[in-house]
């Protein structure tokens, strides 16, 4: 399965977009997504945060390096409701990124 995301372009995130993997399309099962996904050690900010009007969206942020975005990543994808997020789409997100890394994990 595939994370759809916007590359950054002049700033130091990506919004990733998670929707088809809530439940509910409400901010409240956004909420839930994201303290599951924290729970597993992955730190995103969730799109209500950042003023989003569509629930799912979250905001990846740079300020790792490669190896700890990339353990992140696969932290990520052990989640039950995210399994089969293909490496290949993780390792297009990180080249996207110019190999600078985001803080996914606690």
């Amino acid at each position: 399965m595939e994370l759809p995301f916007y590359p950054a372009v002049a700033g130091c995130f990506v919004m990733i977009d998670f929707r088809k993997h809530l439940r509910s399309q409400t901010f409240e099962d956004e909420l839930s997504l994201f303290q599951s996904l924290c729970d597993k050690g992955v730190m995103l900010t969730p799109g209500q945060h950042v003023l989003c009007q569509q629930p799912g969206w979250m905001r990846l942020v740079f300020s790792c390096d490669k190896k700890e975005l990339i353990e992140g990543a696969f932290y990520l994808n052990s989640h039950k409701s995210l399994r089969n997020i293909s490496n290949a789409n993780i390792f297009q997100l990180i080249s996207r990124t110019g190999g600078r890394g985001h803080s996914v994990l606690r």
